[in-house]
């Protein structure tokens, strides 16, 4: 999505709008499932872009396999791929999301000219009416990765089930592979499914294994989190999150992953934590434990929190997680930069208790990390009684560091009073990018991090480095550089900036609903596609 080119708007006729809304979310000749029989020549869906898509309509919107089935028996899941061009867009609905299930495949092809854009039926109608392509949250349901990889509420078999009851995960695999994902923006998502808090994120990630690549990833004004990983033992890079309601980064279950190059923006309105980490909450000794490696992140809190964001944290550790965090900038949270709930949590990064020097782990530990918020890292022990005796604690009441001890002994180059100074001028460049004396201060030797694996080496702390003339936010992402656009038509794949012609004809697997015609002075119109509410192998003849 090129914010150098000019932008093209959509116009939705009001015909459109009706059957896409009234059609069948599957085709005709259904087998009674939510599937259909003999609509696919093979194993695969495959969405280009010259046409627009729309999600089954309705709970649980479309599931990519039937791995989601809590049958305990594996070899009963299908292998189908779903391949998503360049430049596609893909519209949802409340409680209508995109499910790739256990044993199946996304792969996701977007570029930095043409991402990939998964959001909401009402922002699109919106902004082809005429609006300024913004929109609210929990517009639709959201994406999901479900794999099996670990997580620590396996049973026997291993068939979990996922927040949003969109089916089972988990496994044994956490070098299992769910495709690639490649530049993909997904916006206006997260919805509370049932009213009761049991929500999707933006994007979550349930038992994703090692082998699956995600790489230049948005998650934009969601309802909920923005990434969630409920187990998982996966790698992404290249991660912004922004202006989401609840959390930026969030896990629990077990998540053993990594990620590296994370910049987290908090809502004015409604934003949590740019790091919300469990290991379980009902058993936080639970194994396997939650221990990512993380690295080159910035967070930045609400710049003028309403009264729901003004306790909003930078990071908040608990309920006996794990963490190594290197190389990382937390800015501006309205509470605390760094908090570190309940004593099995602190327990991570100690070999035991009334040491001296304290004998730390590596399992809990920061390293190159700078914080500038209120109370900097301040623990919040008004609120922990941290051995249930109904009386407040501080973890040296249990021969434990203080936070602010273990900050500053448990990895080097740590600094609990920076005076940050980034970038918020969404004109300049990129939210989040130091600058001034700030820039010289988190680059230079002294930051050089080399975790060898997925990671790149570094010498800067942050998601970007201060001295790059250009960011790898540019022209793909929206929020951080003042851009709106909802999405234009691709530049290449199919389409390849030609004329689009609607014909009447979808992808097979999919079904032509309509076709929206490209604004007054542009030629052409574009067919209006709908996906199935589940793909396996009935549907291959």
């Amino acid at each position: 999505m090129s914010f150098r080119k000019s932008l093209l708007a959509l116009s939705v006729s009001s015909a459109l709008l009706t059957l896409a809304a009234c059609s069948s979310s599957s085709t005709d000749n259904t087998d009674g499932t939510g599937g259909s029989t003999g609509s696919l020549s093979s194993k695969t869906i495959g969405l280009t872009n010259d046409n627009v898509y729309v999600l089954a309509t309705g709970f649980p919107g479309t599931i990519i396999g039937n791995g989601d089935a809590a049958d305990g028996d594996t070899s009963n899941d299908d292998d189908m791929t779903l391949n998503i061009e360049a430049g596609t867009l893909i519209l949802g609905s409340e409680k209508e999301a995109l499910v790739i299930s256990r044993g199946s495949k996304v792969n996701i092809s977007g570029t930095q000219a043409d991402p990939v854009v998964m959001t909401s039926k009402k922002q699109f109608d919106d902004w082809v009416a005429g609006g300024n392509g913004t929109a609210g949250r929990g517009e639709w349901a959201g994406f999901a990765l479900m794999g099996y990889a670990k997580t620590n509420e396996c049973g026997t078999p291993c068939d979990v089930a996922s927040e949003g009851n969109i089916g089972a995960y988990g496994g044994t695999n956490d070098a299992d592979n769910s495709g690639s994902i490649d530049y993909l923006v997904v916006r206006h998502a997260g919805n509370d499914l049932d009213g009761n808090g049991n929500e999707l994120n933006g994007f979550t990630l349930f038992g994703v294994g090692s082998g699956t690549h995600m790489s230049h990833i948005q998650v934009h004004k969601g309802l909920d989190d923005g990434i969630e990983h409920f187990g998982s033992a996966d790698f992404m890079d290249h991660i912004v999150l922004t202006d989401n309601a609840d959390d930026g980064f969030d896990w629990g279950q077990g998540y053993t992953g990594g990620a590296q190059f994370i910049i987290a923006k908090q809502a004015d309105d409604d934003g949590d934590r740019g790091i919300e980490a469990d290991n379980d909450k009902g058993s936080p000794l639970a194994t396997p434990v939650s221990l990512p490696t993380l690295a080159n992140m910035t967070f930045i809190g609400p710049v003028n929190p309403s009264t729901e964001a003004s306790t909003a944290d930078g990071i908040l550790l608990r309920r006996g997680t794990g963490a190594k965090i290197y190389n990382t900038i937390v800015y501006g949270a309205p509470d605390n930069c760094l908090d570190i709930d309940e004593k099995a949590t602190m327990e991570m990064a100690v070999a035991a208790a009334n040491t001296t020097p304290f004998n730390y782990t590596g399992k809990l530990m920061v390293q190159n990390t700078f914080l500038s918020c209120a109370t900097s890292t301040a623990l919040k022990t008004a609120d922990q009684d941290l051995d249930g005796d109904g009386v407040n604690d501080t973890f040296d009441a249990f021969g434990l560091p203080s936070v602010s001890q273990w900050f500053a002994e448990s990895g080097t180059g740590n600094n609990a009073a920076a005076v940050a100074e980034l970038n918020t001028d969404t004109t300049a460049g990129p939210i989040g990018v130091p600058v001034g004396t700030f820039a010289s201060t988190v680059k230079g030797s002294a930051l050089a991090i080399n975790l060898g694996g997925n990671f790149v080496a570094t010498d800067y702390a942050g998601a970007f480095d201060p001295t790059a003339t250009t960011q790898w936010t540019d022209d793909w992402t929206v929020g951080l550089n003042g851009n709106t656009t909802v999405w234009q038509p691709a530049s290449s794949g199919t389409l390849a900036g030609n004329t689009p012609v609607a014909d009447g004809t979808c992808p097979e697997g999919t079904t032509a609903v309509g076709k929206t015609s490209l604004p007054d002075g542009q030629p052409g119109e574009m067919d209006i596609c709908q996906l199935e509410e589940r793909y396996d192998a009935t549907d291959v003849n």
